[in-house]
């Protein structure tokens, strides 16, 4: 407990913490302090709804340490790193890190951009939590429309096409049209995501 104290106090002073005399608390020792994070730093580390949350941050940058020699192996070679060979923080944190966005435009821009998505995947779950889990609600439409595709940008998968955001939605919409799929088109771009619209005749 005193260990746990003087480590508040140090963050404290740091400025990191701020004591809340309001709110104190007898603790074992006898002291009486509570300590909480200043609003600005609480944004960017307790509050998970924030746009600025960024602790799942340290997961992405676990990944890259624990990636280092398998980046090596790749800026030395063809440049490429399996998506088997990344370590799951890095997806997990991934995940976390754009939750907001999920949280923010999933149901408000996305979906709406689909004609007829709302009605037949959104409203039959209107009385769910779509943020519930950590950051893929996404995956809630595969119960409402089974015969929904997912196309991931990993170059990993087969025929490494890589269609992801970052290319633009010209690849993504060839592919689609390819692969059988009518009139596909690009519904929304939202600078982090693009929402494409195709059919199965």
């Amino acid at each position: 407990m005193m260990r746990s104290f003087r480590w508040r106090v140090c963050r404290s002073g740091s400025g990191h913490r701020v004591a809340a005399p309001a709110r104190r608390v007898r603790l074992r020792d006898g002291r009486r302090d509570r300590f909480e994070l200043p609003s600005e730093h609480a944004l960017a580390l307790s509050v998970v709804d924030s746009p600025a949350y960024l602790v799942a941050a340290g997961e992405i940058i676990t990944g890259y340490f624990l990636s280092l020699e398998h980046l090596e192996a790749a800026f030395r070679s063809d440049g490429g790193l399996p998506g088997d060979e990344v370590p799951g923080c890095t997806y997990h944190g991934i995940e976390r890190y754009f939750r907001t966005a999920y949280v923010n435009q999933l149901a408000q821009v996305w979906f709406p951009a689909v004609p007829g998505l709302v009605e037949m995947a959104v409203e039959p779950w209107a009385a769910d939590d779509w943020t519930g889990t950590i950051g893929m609600p996404i995956t809630r439409i595969g119960y409402a429309s089974p015969t929904a595709l997912c196309t991931p940008g990993s170059l990993a998968q087969p025929g490494a096409y890589g269609p992801g955001t970052l290319g633009g939605p010209a690849q993504r919409l060839e592919l689609l049209a390819r692969a059988g799929f009518a009139d596909p088109v690009l519904a929304a771009d939202t600078g982090f995501n693009l929402v494409v619209v195709a059919t199965k005749p």
